[in-house]
């Protein structure tokens, strides 16, 4: 009984989580005219998950330094690694019209990287099955050149097998020219991977 009362508070709390999804599972439109903040809870599949801006898969597979540094991109592409094999997880996209500034002090781990949009980001589970809260989120992004600056936190927490990851991550993308990516802080563990 204590396990299904467990669930079921999961699932509430995802559903909160999820308030600013359209029943299809997407995000609601904020209008890309300014900042605004999306959070979105996604499913990784062997410790990643992944966006798009112009709504590409892409063929090719990361490259070595992009699961090293848990970030990568093809241009309208964007591969996430996580430290949670498959545990829900929460991230928050930040969408601005300048770049975000100092480093949070309580980022673990901060890299950044380029994009091509479309004017959409879709943030993608592995598995989009029905049911699932949310199966995609689609997030008004300004069209053109963005910077993301990935930033993960609570990484000594997680427990990689866990159904919900103590993992959050956060995404701040705006207008920037395209540009190498980058590590701005390196989690100890990840950099001690390579």
């Amino acid at each position: 009984m204590r396990n299904r009362a467990a669930e079921a508070i999961s699932v509430i709390v995802l559903v909160v989580l999820a308030a600013g999804c359209t029943a299809s599972g997407g995000a609601e439109e904020r209008g890309s005219s300014g900042p605004s903040t999306t959070e979105v809870v996604v499913r990784p599949d062997y410790f990643q998950f992944y966006a798009s801006a112009d709504g590409t898969w892409p063929v090719e597979e990361p490259t070595l330094e992009g699961y090293r540094v848990h970030l990568w991109s093809t241009g309208g592409f964007l591969y996430l690694g996580t430290a949670a094999e498959a545990g829900w997880t929460r991230v928050t996209v930040r969408v601005l019209d300048h770049p975000p500034g100092a480093l949070a002090p309580d980022g673990d781990h901060v890299a950044e990287t380029s994009i091509d949009s479309n004017g959409t980001l879709e943030v993608r589970n592995w598995d989009s099955t029905p049911g699932q809260v949310p199966a995609d989120a689609a997030i008004d992004v300004p069209r053109g050149s963005l910077r993301v600056r990935a930033t993960w936190t609570h990484l000594a927490e997680v427990d990689e097998l866990a159904d919900e990851s103590a993992e959050r991550l956060l995404l701040e993308l705006w207008p920037a020219p395209v540009a190498d990516a980058e590590v701005l802080r390196w989690w100890q563990p990840w950099r001690d991977q390579a």
